[in-house]
């Protein structure tokens, strides 16, 4: 019997060595679940960082584009100051000027009709007419200017005749010199307020001229806008790109243009380094940004086609004096972008990387013994940069009857450069006899002859002070930090540090590595088919003298088309090469907070400018139409959000895609972002 029991020793031992496997096994399972578990939500929440990093990106891209549009606008604002005051407040009637008889008296809201007393209603637009002479002013006459005329005699018989005729003839030409005079100038200063590529342009045959062509023309410089909104497009549409390893990142970040990778770098990054990498194997992390064909920014021009008034005076026929004449120069400028209907901006991202697990027995998922290969998406899409609304070319542009002829006073519909303050019954636009009289008394509170470049530098900063139009439909950066100190919003975004009333932001109008070469074809052509003058008088093509040449209209645009595209295309260049800190540059655009001209004393008081800012710098009016903005603060917001939006998003991606269904959407995409598609159910 002991015998028996002896040899059943240690067999229950057997049995827990038996059931320790599968104990072990079990005690393995809840281990590796427990840590794959707390892997994949690392996974993911590095995911979402990621994706939250590069919608941050492209949402700060975008608020830049919303910062040129603006600029864009301030510039057709500046334009218009320099049209409606500079170029007309030398008319008789212009308000702020002393009364004059006939003028009658112009309440703040009343409309200002632009023409001298006399009946024939000359020049009836707002028009370029400079006061060159603390003696004369052609601007506030209504008719020609007779010119002295010569004495007929016979010389041999009567010499006092022939000494007056000779003096009647100087005279004749002094007049008639002072009368082309005039003409050249308000050519000159219309032409650069239009074209000017530089500050040093040579339009500038007097001295008068020196302040008033400060800055480069409207077409120009909006056209250099325009270009640096085409390179913060390109960054925010950059390609998606797959498959990416830190080496390959380290190879992008050497590249030449930093702005154009900044959201692929800054995104893989963010979920590089929120990944313990004793979890997961550092080069096993391979990071993908997923998006549909097709999406992306999609911005349109605003294009106003108009005529600019010029007032000429011919004084070619002795017999019909200095006469007064209106001629055009037309204008086709980009005033401001705006997004289309197809614009579908938002950043996916797909993560891969391979978890090391405590106990990993089993083969499968793991042949290199790595660990096992896990995989998170995510995606985000910013939000609260406001483009610019899509505003029509009405909004720019204003057709009005204007005199052509001063003798005959007839008139013929011209579309003139135009801006409305605020909208609805009461509106306030530039033609508002407030509006131009606040503006005038900005450069002028005493009557002078000539206004300095101080003196104008004030008018500008007044004229692009915010419109009350463009609460809520633009995104206007204020200085609310020092405008509010010790208030909460003064805790917002603020573009303007340390007491600087100017804001610097990437925006090249060439990226570095780009092709320069159709950025100059483009802006050369787009000054060359602005350039063109409107002849609707008899007079012929002489309209001044400069020195010993005659300058006609046609030959000097004609010329002129050339000369200033290359001069522009040559201040691109010097850009490149520049190392100013205090201007604009070829890679750096640099805006002036809309609020500095309250720093003026007195402040300007303009009915239909809007100075708070608390309401521009929250943008948030509640009365305007909702799809022109979203209530909130200036800057933007990064949203997360789901695949299945990203990929039903009605009226989006079907046009995109040229179909018609959500159905056809999904199938036009199979086989090209099947991971997209496998999210969606």
């Amino acid at each position: 019997m002991k015998k028996f029991l002896h040899k059943k020793k240690g067999q229950i031992s057997i049995l827990i060595i038996l059931s320790l496997i599968p104990l072990f096994t079990l005690f393995a399972f809840v281990v590796n679940i427990g840590m794959l578990v707390n892997a994949k939500i690392a996974l993911q929440n590095a995911a979402d960082l990621a994706a939250y990093a590069g919608a941050a990106t492209q949402a700060r891209q975008l608020t830049h584009i919303s910062h040129v549009n603006y600029q864009m606008r301030q510039t057709y604002k500046k334009f218009l100051f320099k049209l409606y005051v500079i170029g007309s407040m030398s008319q008789k009637c212009y308000p702020g000027n002393s009364p004059a008889a006939g003028c009658g008296s112009f309440a703040d809201q009343s409309p200002y009709n632009w023409a001298n007393p006399g009946g024939i209603g000359f020049p009836g637009v707002p028009a370029v007419c400079l006061t060159l002479s603390r003696d004369s002013n052609p601007c506030q006459l209504g008719r020609a200017v007779p010119l002295v005329q010569a004495v007929s005699c016979i010389s041999m018989m009567d010499p006092a005749c022939s000494v007056l005729a000779n003096a009647a003839a100087a005279i004749q030409e002094i007049q008639n010199a002072s009368c082309k005079g005039n003409s050249v100038a308000n050519f000159e200063a219309a032409t650069h307020w239009l074209y000017a590529t530089d500050v040093n342009s040579e339009f500038r045959s007097t001295e008068a001229l020196r302040g008033l062509v400060t800055e480069v023309g409207l077409v120009t410089e909006e056209l250099i806008h325009r270009a640096r909104i085409t390179t913060l497009q390109s960054y925010v549409n950059e390609p998606a790109k797959a498959g990416l390893t830190n080496r390959q990142i380290s190879r992008l970040m050497d590249g030449l243009d930093q702005a154009r990778v900044e959201r692929t770098v800054l995104s893989f990054n963010t979920a590089y380094f929120n990944l313990n990498h004793d979890v997961f194997n550092p080069d096993s992390i391979i990071f993908s940004e997923l998006m549909p064909d097709g999406g992306g920014l999609y911005l349109e021009d605003i294009k106003p086609s108009f005529e600019v008034p010029v007032v000429l005076m011919d004084g070619q026929n002795p017999a019909a004096g200095c006469n007064l004449k209106l001629e055009f120069l037309r204008a086709n400028p980009i005033v401001g972008v705006y997004s289309t209907e197809n614009t579908h901006v938002f950043y996916a991202v797909k993560l891969q990387a391979k978890a090391k697990l405590l106990f990993n027995p089993f083969p499968f998922g793991n042949p290199d013994g790595e660990g096992i290969e896990l995989t998170a998406y995510s995606a985000a899409k910013p939000f609260g940069s406001r483009i610019g609304p899509a505003l029509p070319t009405s909004a720019f542009v204003r057709d009005q009857p204007a005199v052509i002829n001063s003798s005959s006073g007839a008139t013929l519909p011209k579309p003139i450069p135009y801006l409305g303050l605020t909208e609805g019954a009461t509106q306030t636009d530039m033609y508002t006899a407030g509006v131009l009289r606040n503006l005038y008394g900005t450069i002028r509170p005493d009557p002078i002859d000539f206004v300095s470049f101080q003196e104008i530098d004030r008018g500008l900063k007044a004229a692009i002070l915010p419109d009350e139009i463009e609460v809520g439909k633009y995104n206007i950066p204020v200085d609310v930090e020092n405008l509010f100190q010790g208030d909460p919003l003064g805790k917002m975004v603020s573009y303007y540090q340390g007491g600087n009333s100017e804001y610097t932001f990437w925006a090249p109008i060439v990226p570095p590595g780009g092709n320069i070469s159709e950025v100059k074809d483009k802006i050369k052509a787009g000054i060359e088919d602005n350039i063109s003058f409107s002849t609707t008088g008899a007079v012929g093509p002489a309209i001044g003298a400069v020195g010993s040449a005659i300058v006609t209209v046609d030959s000097d645009l004609e010329q002129a088309r050339p000369v200033l595209a290359l001069t522009l295309i040559n201040r691109i260049e010097g850009y490149m090469n520049s190392t100013l800190r205090n201007s604009a540059n070829y890679n750096v655009a640099r805006m002036l907070n809309p609020l500095t001209a309250l720093t003026l004393t007195p402040p300007p008081n303009i009915p239909g400018k809007q100075i708070n800012p608390r309401i521009l710098a929250t943008s948030y009016v509640t009365d305007h139409d909702p799809k022109y903005y979203n209530a909130g603060r200036d800057g933007y917001s990064v949203k997360h959000i789901p695949f299945r939006m990203l990929l039903q998003t009605p009226g989006k991606l079907a046009n995109l895609t040229g179909t018609t269904s959500w159905q056809a959407v999904r199938d036009n995409m199979k086989g090209e972002k099947p991971e997209l598609l496998k999210l969606a159910h």
